[in-house]
């Protein structure tokens, strides 16, 4: 993660939760709340809640929750609360299962950057070897160029906003 984080030239915090541990728990909350108060998004991309893996679906609930409290005077981590919220965006399914598509980002340009921060994943590509599981960068590609063709442009990236109470923004 650290070094597709420099390729991104973005930092990198962890909560230090162990690769399918993820759970919706106060202590993963207050992690994450504590994370978002360090960083002061003004806009979080989460899994969507109905993703296929455990993990995905924890992180989203844990995004929402996070996303909320961070900007909360009443929730106590040690830091301040956020002067607003921060907008949540839900990210796509992976392989575009069950995903209604709010809107569209235009990826085209960054694809070879993409393809290099996804090499990186090395535990996540060791398992494209075992039958069970699809070859991530062909899985990227191929979802990109669908989300592309229902968009109007040669590679795209779907979301959906999250439109709570107090939670929508204008861009």
């Amino acid at each position: 993660m650290a070094v597709a984080a420099r390729l991104l030239g973005a930092e990198l915090f962890c909560a230090g939760v162990s690769d399918g541990t993820l759970t919706d728990t106060s202590v993963t909350r207050q992690k994450l709340t504590a994370i978002f108060r360090r960083f002061r998004p003004t806009l979080v991309l989460a899994h969507a809640p109905e993703d296929y893996h455990p993990d995905h679906r924890a992180a989203a609930a844990l995004a929402e929750a996070a996303s909320w409290f961070c900007a909360s005077p009443g929730y106590k981590t040690g830091s301040a609360p956020l002067a607003v919220a921060p907008a949540l965006w839900r990210m796509d399914t992976v392989n575009m299962t069950g995903f209604d598509p709010g809107f569209f980002v235009d990826v085209s340009p960054h694809l070879a950057l993409k393809n290099q921060m996804l090499a990186c994943h090395r535990s996540q590509l060791a398992r494209g070897k075992g039958q069970d599981f699809a070859v991530l960068a062909d899985l990227m590609r191929q979802q990109c160029q669908a989300r592309g063709s229902q968009s109007g442009v040669s590679a795209a990236e779907a979301f959906r906003a999250y439109h709570a109470f107090k939670r929508a923004r204008a861009w």
